[in-house]
């Protein structure tokens, strides 16, 4: 399929990868940008990842790089719901070995990166919530990007949830203080069944990356009375952390891509909260 012409353009980046957004109408505009916002623009010359929004009728189609094409559908908010997965999934593969991809969130705290890393429902989003409210910068909640020289990356996807409330925070705490900003989006899940996420926009957002000071390893436990912070090992931390790679990787290889870019004095923790 050829690229029609274009109607509008957007271009950001995440980590070394510039990225281009086009398409040929702007039926669904408002809806992309909501899950691009918070990402630091970029000039178009040179996107290394290039996505074609074109719609024929009602006939919508996702490009990659303006010829393999990613999705086809007639629902516009199917369509982007499908590019925000594809865009991660584009971004992890290409960012590698540069940049592991770790399921965590981070925060920015005087010019240092916090990760806090664990499987969905260990509370990292919660925790991640609460820097945010304590005055933190935001870097991300679902994909660390750490490189080489022991820093992260920030990207700064909107966190999300399709949940009446917050588990954690009455949502007037979050609007009232000033820290977020609120947006829906409501697409059709895989049985074709209306779908109501809540879009939340941090306002504090960090666009540079930072070095990995603190690890922390949240569990969430509705019977614990306080929080209990506990020391670990590197070693510990390192084996734990191995297992919230998003890339592909022998469980060796992991272990050893860490090894080499987690700073040797990064201060880990296991925390337990309620």
């Amino acid at each position: 399929m050829n690229v029609g012409s274009e109607d509008w353009q957007r271009s950001f980046s995440i980590a070394d990868q510039s990225i281009c957004l086009a398409g040929n109408s702007q039926k669904y505009l408002a809806e992309i940008e909501k899950f691009i916002r918070l990402y630091a623009v970029a000039t178009p010359n040179h996107a290394r990842i290039a996505f074609d929004f074109l719609s024929n009728g009602d006939e919508q189609y996702l490009l990659l790089d303006g010829q393999e094409e990613l999705w086809h559908c007639r629902n516009g908010q199917e369509m982007v719901a499908a590019f925000e997965i594809q865009l991660y999934t584009q971004v992890i593969q290409r960012i590698y070995p540069k940049f592991l991809s770790i399921h965590a969130g981070s925060v920015a705290c005087d010019g240092e990166a916090w990760m806090f890393a664990g499987e969905s429902g260990a509370g990292k989003s919660s925790v991640t919530t609460a820097g945010l409210l304590s005055g933190c910068r935001y870097m991300t909640d679902e994909f660390s990007l750490l490189d080489e020289q022991g820093e992260i990356h920030p990207m700064p996807r909107p966190m999300q949830w399709d949940e009446p409330e917050h588990p954690a925070f009455p949502h007037t705490m979050m609007l009232e203080g000033g820290f977020f900003e609120r947006q829906f989006f409501t697409f059709p899940d895989y049985q074709g069944v209306p779908t109501r996420l809540q879009l939340w926009l941090p306002k504090q957002v960090e666009q540079r990356a930072l070095p990995l000071t603190k690890l922390f390893f949240p569990h969430f436990d509705a019977s614990a009375d306080v929080a209990q912070m506990t020391p670990m090992r590197r070693s510990d931390a390192l084996m734990t952390l191995s297992q919230h790679i998003h890339q592909q990787m022998l469980p060796s290889e992991r272990i050893k891509a860490l090894n080499k870019r987690l700073p040797k004095d990064v201060r880990c923790y296991d925390l337990l909260f309620s």
